[in-house]
């Protein structure tokens, strides 16, 4: 099966007149979200685990990564990539303007392993057919 894509038109704002860039860049047109039971249900049919033993695994290695996060550690998944945290915090002239309490997670990052990143590689796109939308908007 192949990824639908759509194309979006860019908006610039950071430039003005006559610099502003122009054109269209595909954006993917996500189907459906795949949630971890439905994940841990497909899984645990190809394995001699049970699903709450998957279920287990899947929390316990969930706790040990925050835990590590929460160290100011990256947790790396072989194969698949690397989650780190970014902070943020007020815009200061000094650092002696800021203490610690001030400075909050901004989000988690992951950067996909190249190894990952070759597997997606060979993924289909195909524009999303126009009856999709019609389809869509139907069904709501």
């Amino acid at each position: 099966m192949a990824v639908y894509y759509s194309m979006k038109g860019m908006n610039d704002n950071i430039h003005s007149g006559e610099e502003k860039k122009t054109g269209l860049y595909p954006r993917i047109v996500t189907l459906r979200t795949v949630f971890l039971k439905e994940l841990i249900e497909s899984a645990s049919q190809r394995t001699t685990l049970t699903k709450q033993e998957m279920q287990m695994a899947y929390e316990l290695i969930l706790e040990q990564m925050l835990k590590e996060l929460k160290n100011g550690n990256n947790v790396c998944f072989d194969n698949i990539g690397m989650f780190s945290l970014s902070a943020t915090s007020r815009v200061v002239q000094d650092e002696k303007e800021i203490r610690s309490y001030s400075i909050e997670p901004k989000r988690l990052v992951f950067r996909m392993s190249k190894s990952f990143l070759k597997v997606l590689g060979t993924v289909m796109f195909e524009r999303v057919p126009p009856k999709f939308y019609k389809n869509k908007k139907k069904n709501k």
